[in-house]
């Protein structure tokens, strides 16, 4: 494990081989790190956390309680992940991610920079998500979908498999 300064590691955190973890990052207790991942400087990992082997977090990010990033995900700079939200293998979040709790994002899925996710909302494997596009809460997106940029989705809308969305956007 590599560390830079002022790295705050809470009770019975894991942090395995490998692990780099930048200046000013924070990890809570019961926490666990896997080998080769990264928190860049002044990410915030609460308690109850995973991030998987290979995972980067981006500089001042924040996974809020019982949250997890699979192996190799990227979720980039000033993000936040919701408690309990679930960003799964390969998936890439792009800066200003807001991702409410409950979300649930699947394998080798990317999410363009200021995409805000709704709650209890599920987005499927390989589905490209556009930037500054909003997901209202409870949503079910498939797999192999497409969200354009600024397109909104109401809450507890529904997308098939290998589906667009239609581009409503923001007036």
């Amino acid at each position: 494990m590599k560390t830079g300064s002022d790295v705050k590691i809470g009770d019975e955190a894991w942090i395995l081989t490998a692990a780099r973890l930048h200046d000013d990052v924070e990890v809570g207790s019961h926490t666990t790190i896997g080998g080769g991942a990264e928190l860049e400087t002044g990410v915030r990992v609460d308690s109850h956390v995973h991030v998987g082997p290979q995972a980067r977090m981006g500089r001042n990010s924040h996974a809020e309680l019982r949250s997890s990033v699979g192996r190799g995900g990227s979720v980039g700079r000033n993000c936040r992940l919701g408690t309990a939200t679930h960003v799964g293998e390969e998936v890439a979040i792009d800066d200003g991610g807001d991702i409410s709790a409950g979300v649930v994002i699947e394998q080798a899925t990317r999410v363009r920079a200021k995409v805000r996710v709704g709650s209890d909302t599920r987005i499927g494997e390989r589905t490209v998500v556009g930037a500054e596009a909003a997901i209202e809460a409870g949503c079910d997106i498939g797999s192999g979908c497409a969200v354009p940029a600024r397109s909104h989705v109401p809450e507890r809308s529904v997308l098939g498999d290998e589906n667009r969305w239609p581009a409503e956007t923001f007036g």
